[in-house]
């Protein structure tokens, strides 16, 4: 199964389920059969050598005759008589001289050192008859006589039981092996289901997102890591829908805000072309609302543009160490004219103290252009704007706050999102505070938005402070 590719999850999962299972089945199996097969040798290894030490130990408290020639038949038969198993009887030089089975030319005589044998030791070994190869285990013991070596004999003992005993038990255990590889396949298919086929709904419901459908959603109500993917889909599904939904409506309002002016520049350049009779205030009125459209057409298509670079990450930033009461004082001098159209009063709290801030002023500037002519524009004539400056220990805020209705609680979380549009009755193109953001999230800081107890709307720009 190794080096094979598989083109889906389900695949692997199976092919690697079942890969494990047989290796540790195999692993148990082989460690089992192992273990049975010593389990029989030993025990039968252990009878032999229980009846060979018994038959040795009457042996040499009993007799005391040197000759084993003479009392050989009385010998084997008490040796018998202490074992179920075929004894061999042996003189010192190897020459056999009883067998209680008779069979000296089937069981291999001289498969022991005589010469080990004489020196006390008990000898297992294992060997098989010479006609039918049939496995025989063995027990050679030494006889003494006055501590003299008479002789020796043997204790055999056929292992064709225990041999078909163990296979029988290997067959069965590679039966069951079979059988449990069998059901794992069975309960891995199962359980690769319960993997692939929410991975395969998640997959179709993308799919089906790429071809534009947004409505799609995962069904699929789990608690573990299948089911957080499954949740965080349709968080995606849902954002992405709403910012579509918000696209949308900005380009049917966009186009609306472009067919106004467009209209009044087409509107007044016909009757400028087309009219002989107009008296010069109608003509320089006529020039004027071109002239102010035209600006208006301007402003929005470099808010569109800037908000292109700044999302696409264009633009380059040029930091540097600034007071940064001196861009404010920029700003202001840039909103005073249309404060003033308002009769719209700005208070400023500022300290007195120079506040360093690493910053691109340029962007900067226009971050409180557009707070300030956003404050101006929800402001109520003969109202008050607020600008105020504080410091703390690590960060800097500058907070606008103007004196307008507010921002609708609904409409909150979504007012820096771009092209997003409020139900307050006052719209704006949807980029002023996207625009804002962005400049903020490159300067590491942070676009605070959220209403004032007793009316009005309070934005704040976050700066963390100069690491001295």
């Amino acid at each position: 199964m190794i080096g094979i590719k598989f083109k889906s999850i389900r695949a692997r999962l199976i092919s690697g389920y079942i890969l494990i299972v047989f290796i540790c089945i195999c692993f148990i199996e082989i460690i089992l059969i192992a273990s049975i097969d010593q389990y029989y040798k030993n025990s039968i290894a252990g009878i032999l050598k229980n009846q060979a030490n018994l038959s040795s130990t009457f042996f040499h408290e009993y007799s005391d005759n040197p000759d084993i020639f003479t009392k050989r038949q009385s010998i084997i038969e008490s040796f018998a008589a202490n074992s179920q198993a075929q004894v061999q009887l042996f003189e010192s030089n190897g020459n056999i001289l009883a067998d209680t089975l008779c069979t000296p030319n089937i069981v291999p005589l001289y498969i022991n050192d005589i010469e080990d044998i004489k020196k006390g030791n008990t000898i297992l070994w294992n060997s098989s008859t010479l006609k039918t190869n049939e496995p025989l285990m063995g027990v050679t013991i030494p006889l003494f006589s006055n501590q003299s070596f008479i002789g020796y004999a043997r204790f055999i003992t056929s292992m064709e039981k225990s041999n078909n005993a163990v296979q029988q038990i290997i067959i069965f255990l590679i039966a069951i092996g079979l059988m449990s590889i069998f059901i794992c396949i069975i309960l891995g298919y199962y359980i690769s289901k319960t993997f692939s086929v929410p991975i395969g709904n998640i997959t179709r419901a993308s799919r089906k997102m790429t071809n534009g459908d947004y409505s799609v959603r995962i069904k699929e109500k789990r608690e573990d890591e299948i089911g957080q993917l499954g949740l965080a889909f349709n968080k995606m599904a849902s954002e992405i829908q709403d910012r579509e939904e918000i696209k949308n409506n900005f380009i049917s309002s966009i186009s609306h805000d472009l067919r106004t002016p467009l209209t009044s520049i087409k509107g007044w350049a016909i009757t400028l072309k087309t009219t002989d009779d107009l008296n010069p205030d109608e003509f320089g009125e006529g020039i004027d609302i071109i002239e102010q459209e035209c600006d208006r057409l301007s402003e929005m298509v470099n808010r569109l543009l800037d908000f292109s670079k700044l999302s696409s990450s264009k633009v380059k930033l040029t930091f540097e160490t600034i007071d940064i009461k001196t861009i404010i004082a920029d700003s202001l001098s840039y909103i005073k004219p249309v404060l003033k159209e308002k009769n719209v009063r700005c208070l400023k709290v500022i300290p007195g103290n120079p506040i360093m801030l690493n910053i691109d002023p340029f962007y900067i500037k226009r971050a409180l252009d557009n707070l300030l002519d956003n404050a101006s524009k929800y402001s109520l004539q003969n109202q008050l704007i607020e600008l105020r400056l504080t410091e703390s220990e690590k960060s800097v805020l500058i907070c606008i706050n103007d004196s307008g209705e507010g921002i609708p609680e609904e409409d909150l979380p979504f007012v820096k999102l771009k092209f997003f549009q409020g139900s307050n009755k006052r719209k704006g193109s949807g980029m002023g505070l996207a625009i804002c953001d962005e400049i903020m999230q490159w300067h590491d800081g942070e676009l605070i938005v959220q209403n004032r107890v007793g009316g009005g709307t309070s934005v704040c720009l976050k700066f963390q402070k100069i690491k001295t």
